[in-house]
């Protein structure tokens, strides 16, 4: 029985908690929603359970959702996980709808002053 338990706890512990926002509008078509994860889950599973919802944010609307920029933070196991999204909820017809290509933001910024 005891070990039964400790199986299950530490399935528990290893299996996460997801904490989704509500979606927030920021400008024209444009929206973002961030999710917190406790338990130890790769970047990929984190930041899928925000994609998820804003995917479900745009087709209640009738719409496609495009993916345009994403952070995370925290540490896997020391801290809560969390990523934020940022996408557009268009129509198939917009022109602004077509592949997306993600880039990485620079972690490095180099400024030139004159004398």
């Amino acid at each position: 029985m005891r070990r039964k338990f400790v199986a299950f706890a530490v399935a528990s512990l290893t299996a996460g908690c997801a904490t989704v926002s509500d979606v927030t509008p920021i400008g024209k078509d444009s929206y973002m929603v961030g999710v917190e994860v406790r338990g130890g889950q790769n970047w990929t599973e984190v930041k899928a359970h925000a994609i998820k919802r804003a995917s479900e944010y745009c087709v209640g609307q009738g719409k496609n959702m495009v993916l345009t920029h994403s952070e995370t933070h925290g540490a896997r196991g020391w801290t809560p996980q969390d990523a934020e999204i940022q996408f557009m909820c268009l129509a198939d017809n917009d022109p602004e709808y077509k592949r997306v290509r993600m880039q990485k933001d620079p972690d490095t910024v180099v400024e030139i002053k004159g004398n």
